[in-house]
């Protein structure tokens, strides 16, 4: 797979599993927007930073990408999202949006 951005093997993981979830519920559609959102937000160095901040909570991280995304955040993305904070593995956001598209 060549890649012209670098993402991690969990991000491709996570991005999968998304993917995955998307076709099998008949909600690709409505995932690549909310996929091509979060990559707008990842794509800000502000952002990245606060992903990477360690005094952040997760839960304060999660509830932030949810408000941008909106509506966006229901649904396998919000799901996705939980189960990041859960994991403590919200550094992968920035991963994902560019993971997703080699799906």
């Amino acid at each position: 797979m060549s890649q012209s951005k670098h993402s991690s093997p969990a991000a491709r993981r996570y991005a999968r599993a998304l993917f995955e979830l998307a076709v099998e519920n008949g909600q690709l559609e409505g995932v690549q927007a909310g996929v091509k959102q979060l990559g707008q937000l990842a794509s800000d160095a502000e952002f990245q930073n606060q992903l990477l901040d360690p005094r952040l909570s997760d839960q304060r991280k999660a509830t932030a990408v949810k408000d941008f995304l909106g509506s966006s955040a229901d649904g396998l993305l919000g799901g996705l999202l939980d189960l990041l904070r859960r994991r403590k593995r919200m550094a992968l956001l920035a991963d994902i949006p560019t993971a997703f598209e080699y799906f």
